[in-house]
Order: structure tokens, then sequence, then C-alpha cells
């Protein structure tokens, strides 16, 4: 969101006196431009921030984190004491020291250089062999990337006949979503390639069923 709109949801949820639920889990993957701040750090008292390092790091580690308002902490505390006690302590002592040490910055750094190729070469890749079939969504954050169908076919059927060909994207209305965390570069030009005989064959199904179903009115 632009500035003057995360302005606006601060203003209306003041006014409203709610609270705002900002699940930031992969902002530190922007590729374009400067950091934007996050609304937290705008107006902490209404905001309840969310976070996670199963992005940045790696999915088993199962460690996140919340930065609340201070009336909202106590209430919170006792929410997951309720829940689960506590997280394992171990592995949160290992995080606290990784970034105290300064790993967690460098490892950032790197692998957003990672991911910012990765990004490129996708798009690349779907100017090349794509573009009759896909128009890619202006983004610079986050490791996925969202791109609206140009012709007439299902992302459903896009997604599972991608899948069943060794490439998985997910499906949104009218368009599909690649996700660029767990893909290398150099694997790439070969998944575009394989998606664009996807399409293909789904054109020449969609041609062949048109004039079957025409036959038949006849």
């Amino acid at each position: 969101m632009s500035y003057p709109r995360r302005a606006g949801l601060l203003e209306w949820v003041r006014s409203r006196g709610a609270a705002i639920i900002e699940d930031d889990y992969d902002s530190e993957f922007r590729f374009e431009g400067r950091p934007l701040e996050s609304l937290q750090s705008m107006d902490p008292t209404v905001v309840i921030y969310v976070g996670t390092f199963s992005k940045s790091l790696f999915p088993g580690l199962r460690v996140g984190f919340t930065v609340a308002p201070e009336p909202l902490r106590s209430a919170l505390v006792a929410a997951k004491h309720l829940a689960d006690w506590h997280s394992p302590l171990l592995p949160q002592a290992a995080v606290a020291t990784f970034i105290s040490d300064g790993h967690f910055a460098r490892h950032i750094r790197k692998v957003r250089r990672l991911y910012s190729d990765r990004r490129n070469r996708l798009f690349e890749e779907v100017q090349r062999s794509l573009s009759i079939w896909l128009d890619v969504l202006p983004s610079g954050t986050g490791l996925h990337v969202s791109a609206t169908l140009k012709q007439d076919v299902s992302s459903e059927a896009v997604a599972e006949a991608a899948l069943a060909s060794g490439v998985r994207v997910f499906p949104m209305p009218q368009g599909i979503v690649f996700g660029i965390g767990a893909i290398e570069a150099s694997q790439i030009k070969i998944a575009t390639e394989k998606l664009r005989d996807v399409f293909r064959a789904l054109r020449r199904e969609t041609s062949r069923s048109r004039k079957t179903s025409a036959g038949a009115k006849r």
C-alpha cells in the first residue's frame, strides 16, 4: 500500500477504536524502491505486528514473533500460555544469537540477491515464452509473482495440467501465481517452456471442445 493509503487506514482504525493485525511475513524481500515503513512503525498503538522466520530462514524452524501495543501484551501472553505454554526455548535462543551476532542481516542480503535474480529470470522467461498467454502483474516485494491470463483458459486447469508436467503454479481468479522461493534460477527456463506446452495443449483441447459443441448444436 502507498503511504497515503497506509495513513488513511490508520486514521480509519483510530476513529473506530479498532486495531490492525499486520502480517508482514516476507517484507525483507523487497527488490524495487526503498523499503516501506510497516504500519506498526507508523502507529504502534493500534497495530499488532506479526512476523515469522519461516520465509527468511527456513520453515522447519517454526519461530515467529508478535509486536503488540502495551495494553494487549498481557492478554496475548496469557492466550499463548493457554494455547501451548511456550515455544521451544533452544530454537529461540539460537535465532536470537544468530541475529545479535549479525548473521541474520548478512543472510538477508545474500538471499535477497538470490531471489532477485530468480525473479528477474522469471520475468524474462515469461516475456520470452508466455507473453501471448500471461501478463505479469507489477510487484516489488515477496517470493511470489502473479500473472493474469490473456487467453480463455481456466486457471485451475492450467495449475492442474502444469503440475502433471512437473511445474507447480497456483490458481487465482483469472490468473496464476509463481513461487520463486524453491526453484533454482537455472530451472526457470525449462519450467516456463513446459508451461508454454501446457497452454498450447489446453488451447487445442478448448478448440476441439468448441467444435464438438458446435457440431452437436447443428
